[in-house]
């Protein structure tokens, strides 16, 4: 529960309301935009082209659009500050193809970017993307978006893992203060 595959289809960011849910595609195995075959070129251009999310592997759409997988903080999480941490992603392959440019990787708490973008290389070279998320609220959404680049080329993706880890808030009691003595 809280978990939630998803695309953006109008090819903008940040705005959750404009994302769309990815559906289970039992033929692929993978989430992806139609629930059945994944949508590939077939001489004619998809914005969804390749696009798909599946156990720890995925393909981003055609530049613009993101393969995005969000965790909302349930009531049984709690608020508190949060990290990002257990990160990975790697390409599928490690040998640059032509024009291939990498991924880019997006971190986005509900509507707003945290930091810059991130490039996952084409070198096939295993990458985190561990950080603070600071103070969550429960609803809040963390949002991990896997986009394309300049192009789609050989953006397949695998050893895709992250998880959501809550610092407990340590109470420290102040020390009862000694008195003073009187003369």
């Amino acid at each position: 529960q809280g978990w939630k595959y998803m695309w953006n289809p109008n090819g903008k960011l940040g705005d959750a309301s404009k994302y769309v849910s990815l559906n289970w595609s039992s033929t692929a195995g993978v989430y992806n935009t139609t629930g059945g075959a994944t949508t590939v070129w077939n001489g004619r251009t998809h914005k969804d082209d390749y696009l798909m999310l599946g156990a720890d592997s995925g393909h981003p759409g055609r530049p613009g659009y993101y393969a995005i997988t969000g965790y909302t903080i349930q009531t049984d999480d709690g608020a508190g500050l949060y990290s990002l941490i257990g990160s990975s992603i790697m390409k599928n392959d490690t040998i640059k193809t032509g024009d291939e440019d990498g991924l880019d990787l997006l971190l986005y708490i509900n509507n707003t970017k945290l930091g810059s973008v991130q490039s996952v290389s084409t070198t096939g070279s295993l990458m985190t993307f561990d950080r603070d998320l600071g103070q969550l609220a429960v609803g809040d959404t963390v949002y991990v978006m896997l986009g394309a680049g300049k192009n789609n080329n050989y953006d397949l993706f695998k050893n895709f893992d992250f998880s959501l880890q809550r610092t407990p808030i340590v109470t420290i009691p102040n020390p009862t203060p000694t008195p003073t003595p009187t003369p």
